[in-house]
């Protein structure tokens, strides 16, 4: 036989839809692209995955990592094998196996630990604004519809991580 439900569900490739807003806001973004949190293209990020991702409990250090990873001076180390891992996540103030020292810039030496999850959602930020980094620093060659899913892959990134799904 062959054309069983099974077999076209495991040959289909993942069909995409592109968002003519967020496709406009990105085309004028790339225009000129700078890491200039008042363009429309960067308030629609911020407003829909950036802040969600780096809300936490604690609203103190929430905002610190948010500043951090904005002037992208935040660390993120695993904690050392040899050392018991502290079992209650500073941002999130529950009680998780924390994996992970956060610390927030050159001027701060005090870490924070975090959890998995935690790290995961500061982290999939962080590769979303480097990927713009580089491209608003003329390192992307790729071409613009390329760019612009590299961008929205990064953004699902972001919700996956928020949701608690580990690295992809």
């Amino acid at each position: 036989g062959g054309n069983g439900v099974g077999s076209l569900s495991s040959e289909k490739k993942e069909e995409k839809f592109m968002d003519p807003v967020l496709r406009s806001e990105y085309l004028e973004w790339k225009k000129s692209p700078k890491m200039d949190v008042e363009l429309p293209f960067f308030v629609r990020i911020y407003r829909e995955d950036i802040n969600p991702c780096l809300e936490f409990p604690n609203e103190s250090l929430s905002a610190d990592v948010k500043i951090a990873v904005q002037q992208n001076t935040i660390c993120i180390s695993p904690v050392k094998e040899s050392v018991e891992l502290p079992r209650n996540c500073e941002l999130l103030q529950q009680p998780r196996r924390c994996t992970h020292i956060i610390s927030l810039g050159e001027g701060d030496s005090t870490q924070h630990y975090v959890s998995q999850l935690a790290r995961n959602r500061i982290a999939s930020v962080c590769d979303f604004l480097l990927y713009c980094r580089y491209v608003t620093q003329g390192l992307v060659k790729q071409h613009s519809n390329e760019v612009y899913w590299q961008v929205v892959n990064r953004r699902r990134n972001m919700t996956l991580a928020r949701l608690g799904y580990p690295d992809l």
